[in-house]
């Protein structure tokens, strides 16, 4: 048998992709109560879970599924600007979620 062959099927099973998506809503419900919050309504409307599964270009070719909490312009919250303080809310979110 080959083990990478195995390892693949396991990591494409249906358990794996819901706890990965459960993990990511959790992450999500998380950093969107933060934004909220802070009084960041626009950024928490934007913050959504996204799923799919990685090409596998790399020489094993292994594809692997993920589930990533993500929000488009949220760079400028998360690491600040000179006209925004730096809130870390996805940071401090993923943070508290796998500390549980």
């Amino acid at each position: 048998m080959d083990v990478r062959r195995i390892v693949q099927q396991a990591s494409q099973t249906p358990a794996v992709r819901r706890r990965l998506r459960a993990r990511a809503t959790q992450v999500a419900a998380r950093a969107k109560a933060t934004a909220a919050r802070q009084g960041l309504r626009q950024l928490s409307a934007d913050i959504r879970v996204e799923e799919g599964t990685r090409p596998g270009t790399k020489a094993q070719g292994f594809q692997r599924p993920y589930a990533r909490v993500v929000a488009p312009g949220a760079a400028k919250y998360e690491r600040g600007t000179s006209r925004f303080n730096k809130y870390r809310l996805m940071l401090r979110a993923a943070r508290a979620v796998s500390s549980r």
